[in-house]
């Protein structure tokens, strides 16, 4: 504070700045995401020292299951949260309590759906089902991440995003002890997998007794189902819960269908590789929620935030792939000079695909403000094709190089389709003659009635 007063123009803008929610909320998150992804660094290079490149993969590939799966059993719901949790007042606690109870049933049951048939799905990861230590941990981390993503959308939704970081940053740092304990000194198969399930399952504990009550008054946690809750937002929801999958999915299915096509080896390049370059997608991804939270809280400057939220991305984006295609060959030899000389090209391909992902982030924001859901399940269903469409075409021809290539081509094309969507709404009021006006005031309606 000392430092700015020394310099007021700087402390102004500073304050006008955090002044507005859209860069506050954005900027809690990308700095979550940023504090995050600079632990993951430090935590990647201390399991690619203690854990075989093999284990290292197969880690990788459990790691990325367990968020496929936690994505699946939000059934869309963390949206809905985000759409109808500020509005709730005096039902917000029980609201709150059944989506977390509707994503332990359905996460349980996904999980024990997923080990069953594991060696038919993924025949290199059959031995994470071995076993009845595997089998349990797996579908109680697999719960914690579901839960962990239902926390995240709670503090966007309350405009708490500082929250979401503190909740994050106790799991990142939590990764280190049991990474440490499992890797020297009881070797354990599958032992980064476990690292990172015990570290998420400790900080929900300390998100939900802690965290919840000091942005929900009153919060407590039990187990409930409200009929009338659930199908209030269940229609929004359901929308959203697709076009979700489809556009996580290409992160979390590349790495699967690497350890098949290309082996656990290869797949270690390229997960070291998306993990770094999830620094950047994190970005958009940041703003793009805040961006939403704040149309659904007032929908009349939808305009101007659609503007800021560009600007921030966009500038910092740009900043980030310098950084990367001028140091990025660096980074990966802090792994091991065979990171470096395979993941090279592959972390370049990445960066620049976060200036399309970007594009595509911001117009799906802009439809779900208006509602219209379509647009955006197609978007997203479109990148999914693309991306697992050109991997395997390119993967097997040139390697993860070629899986690079795939996910920039994923984002590219689909990205050309959204711009001209952005456009037009930067030059009116996205509300004004909004062709499903009619559905939101109906849906508004419906909340006074009920």
């Amino acid at each position: 504070m000392f430092f700015l007063n020394r310099f007021p123009a700087a402390k102004n803008s500073l304050t006008r700045i955090y002044s507005v929610s859209l860069y506050r909320n954005s900027g809690y998150l990308i700095l979550d995401r940023v504090m995050v992804a600079a632990t993951g660094f430090f935590y990647w290079i201390l399991a690619a020292r203690i854990y075989s490149l093999k284990e290292l993969g197969l880690s990788s590939a459990a790691i990325s299951s367990m968020s496929l799966l936690s994505i699946l059993s939000t059934l869309g719901l963390t949206y809905g949260l985000i759409r109808f949790l500020p509005s709730a007042k005096d039902n917000a606690n029980v609201l709150i309590n059944t989506c977390l109870t509707i994503g332990i049933l359905a996460s349980i049951s996904f999980s024990i759906v997923f080990l069953i048939g594991l060696k038919i799905w993924f025949p290199s990861l059959a031995s994470l089902s071995h076993g009845l230590l595997n089998q349990f941990t797996f579908v109680i981390y697999t719960v914690s991440y579901t839960l962990m993503n239902f926390t995240t959308q709670i503090f966007i939704a309350k405009r708490r995003s500082s929250f979401s970081l503190s909740k994050d940053l106790i799991m990142a740092l939590g990764r280190f002890i049991p990474l440490l304990l499992m890797g020297t000194i009881t070797p354990l198969n599958y032992g980064i997998f476990h690292s990172w399930g015990i570290a998420s399952t400790v900080a929900l504990l300390i998100t939900v007794i802690f965290f919840l009550p000091r942005v929900q008054p009153g919060y407590r946690f039990s187990p409930v189902l409200k009929k009338k809750a659930f199908l209030h937002i269940l229609g929004f929801s359901q929308a959203n819960y697709f076009s979700d999958i489809f556009w996580s999915a290409p992160s979390y299915i590349l790495p699967l269908l690497l350890v098949n096509l290309l082996g656990a080896e290869q797949n270690a390049f390229f997960y070291i590789c998306l993990t770094i370059a999830t620094i950047l997608f994190m970005i958009p991804g940041s703003v793009s929620l805040s961006l939403l939270a704040e149309g659904f809280h007032d929908e009349s400057q939808t305009r101007l935030q659609v503007k800021y939220s560009i600007k921030m991305s966009m500038s910092l984006i740009f900043l980030g792939i310098i950084t990367i295609l001028l140091l990025g060959g660096k980074l990966l030899s802090v792994y091991g000079r065979n990171y470096s000389e395979q993941g090279a090209s592959v972390l370049a391909l990445l960066a620049v695909s976060a200036v399309p992902m970007t594009v595509n982030y911001i117009y799906c924001s802009i439809q779900r403000i208006n509602l219209n859901m379509l647009r955006v399940a197609g978007l997203s269903a479109f990148i999914l094709a693309a991306t697992l469409t050109f991997t395997y075409w390119l993967a097997p021809r040139f390697g993860v190089s070629g899986a690079g290539a795939a996910f920039l081509l994923g984002q590219t094309i689909p990205g050309l389709f959204a711009l001209t969507g952005i456009r037009p709404a930067l030059g009116r009021q996205l509300s004004a003659n909004d062709k499903n006006s009619s559905i939101k005031k109906t849906l508004i309606s419906d909340k006074k009635d009920g």
